[in-house]
């Protein structure tokens, strides 16, 4: 069950908002192995003012129509992180034409204990909702 939070500058269209959510979402699909009905993002317009960044970081430069993504999800291994962070990169570019230079994610990995949602059944030995075996096995 990630958590997702994605910060942008507001005037972005209802359908730039949609790409953006189906690109992180796809990418969980793809490396995480969530299940088609575990989508739970929040989407932040904020004003350029809320907004701070550097115009150039590391040398390179960055637009006005960067994207902050944080997800939260229980521990993975690096590789699988790595794997998600460039597919959720890919992924916006493709649906949402937003460049990867302006993609910036961080990831936040609460204890299993710290989860709860009706309905949902956690395996005490993985921390993971028992319909995520394949995931649980991978992560492991």
């Amino acid at each position: 069950m990630p958590f997702v939070n994605i910060w942008m500058r507001e005037g972005k269209t209802p359908e730039h908002k949609k790409a953006v959510s189906d690109a992180v979402y796809e990418a969980m699909r793809e490396v995480l192995k969530v299940t088609e009905d575990d989508r739970f993002h929040q989407i932040h317009d904020q004003p350029a003012e809320n907004m701070i960044q550097d115009p150039v970081y590391a040398g390179v430069p960055r637009s006005g129509d960067s994207v902050f993504i944080q997800l939260y999800f229980t521990k993975r291994p690096t590789e699988m992180k790595l794997r998600l962070f460039e597919a959720i990169v890919a992924n916006l570019q493709h649906l949402a034409s937003v460049g990867p230079d302006d993609v910036y994610i961080n990831a936040l990995e609460p204890d299993p204990v710290n989860w709860w949602i009706s309905g949902r059944e956690v395996d005490p030995k993985t921390g993971f909702d028992k319909r995520m075996a394949d995931a649980a096995a991978e992560a492991q």
